[in-house]
């Protein structure tokens, strides 16, 4: 489902930062289109099959450098996932 998401989500956020019709009130538009760089970045590394958290935390413990740096990935991901979470109902155009 997340693969799915991120195909309809991705051409959303794009459309929506592409027509420049709005931002919070509580934000300035920097931060704002800032905000969707970060959401678009991290449905279209899902959408390209980033690898999961069972995928990194099964990574062989030999190669600890490898395993920090999917988990920093992965936490990029997830910080524009949660992006989209907190600023869901002011995705309008």
């Amino acid at each position: 489902m997340d693969y799915t998401l991120a195909v309809i989500i991705v051409p959303l956020l794009k459309d929506l930062k592409r027509r420049k019709k709005g931002y919070p009130v509580v934000l300035t538009r920097e931060l704002w289109n800032h905000f969707l760089l970060q959401m678009i970045w991290s449905f279209e590394e899902i959408k390209n099959n980033c690898p999961s958290e069972d995928e990194i935390h099964n990574q062989n413990d030999n190669d600890q450098e490898l395993r920090n740096r999917l988990i920093a990935y992965n936490d990029r991901i997830q910080e524009g996932l949660d992006l989209f979470g907190t600023w869901y109902r002011d995705l309008w155009w």
